[in-house]
């Protein structure tokens, strides 16, 4: 069963929501995760309405291992405002791009949302949406079509 989630239509917890309005810093992941469909089947999301403050047109995932100088050029920005080397199997970085530059990182953990499926590297538009499915076994969300990544 798929199903196109977006915050008008789902709605976010009241925790999730207060903290949205007090400014209080919710991680990617939880913001993701208030608009899955609780029943743990697959979603398409859409990141403009989960990061709908309007400052950004285009996204990237960087996934573990992938070094910061080769991240800034398949970007084509600045070194430093890309992570540094992820280390950790775990590890991931979804980042917000504005005009061809980063104007936002999230560093993720990839057992709650795992957005490093081997795909097309490169940014997407903020339009393209995320397609993820849960995976019982492990009890996590991943992405079931390519998503946009540097290498």
């Amino acid at each position: 069963m798929r199903r196109r989630r977006t915050l008008a239509a789902a709605g976010v917890s009241a925790a999730a929501g207060a903290a949205l309005l007090v400014g209080c810093a919710a991680s990617g992941e939880e913001r993701i995760e208030a608009v899955l469909p609780l029943d743990g089947e697959s979603a398409e999301v859409m990141l403009t309405d989960v990061f709908d403050d309007g400052t950004w047109d285009a996204f990237a995932v960087v996934c573990p291992y992938t070094p910061r100088v080769r991240t800034a050029e398949r970007l084509g920005v600045d070194p430093s405002s890309v992570p540094e080397f992820l280390v950790q199997d775990g590890a991931q970085a979804l980042l917000l791009l504005a005009d061809g530059e980063v104007v936002r990182q999230l560093p993720g953990d990839r057992a709650r949302v795992d957005f490093c499926f081997d795909g097309t590297p490169g940014v997407a538009s903020a339009d393209t949406p995320l397609e993820l499915a849960y995976d019982r076994r492990d009890g996590h969300w991943h992405a079931v079509v390519p998503v946009p990544r540097v290498r």
